[in-house]
């Protein structure tokens, strides 16, 4: 099932390639990290340790957080259902929900101009 939604919804390598093309992407600030670590699949303990050298303020703190989020709330409801059928069942059917109801918008704004006149 990961293989599947890597290629359906993150990027996928075309034959012949070594980089994966992304079907998303992110802000300048982290685009680079997140080819890195999400399209092209860094283990988590690199995650782990990389999240560990920045601070909390760094650009990609809070993408790697993110990440680490993500990979534990799945293995947390996976543990939970405990049953392969029924877990199988869960994810595919919350597949199913993003993949149909869920929409992601891109906004694209200007950078802050200070306005020594405004009000």
């Amino acid at each position: 099932m990961a293989t599947r939604i890597q290629y359906d919804f993150i990027g996928r390598k075309e034959y012949g390639e070594e980089q994966a093309r992304p079907k998303l992407s992110m802000n300048l600030n982290n685009d680079d990290n997140f080819q890195e670590y999400v399209i092209n699949g860094s283990p988590l303990e690199k995650i782990r340790t990389d999240l560990k050298k920045i601070g909390k303020n760094a650009p990609n703190h809070d993408l790697l957080d993110a990440i680490l989020y993500c990979h534990q709330s799945v293995s947390d409801l996976a543990k939970k259902i405990e049953d392969p059928a029924k877990i199988s069942a869960y994810f595919s059917d919350l597949i199913k929900f993003l993949r149909d109801s869920v929409i992601a918008v891109r906004l694209t704004v200007p950078q802050r101009v200070k306005c020594i006149s405004c009000f």
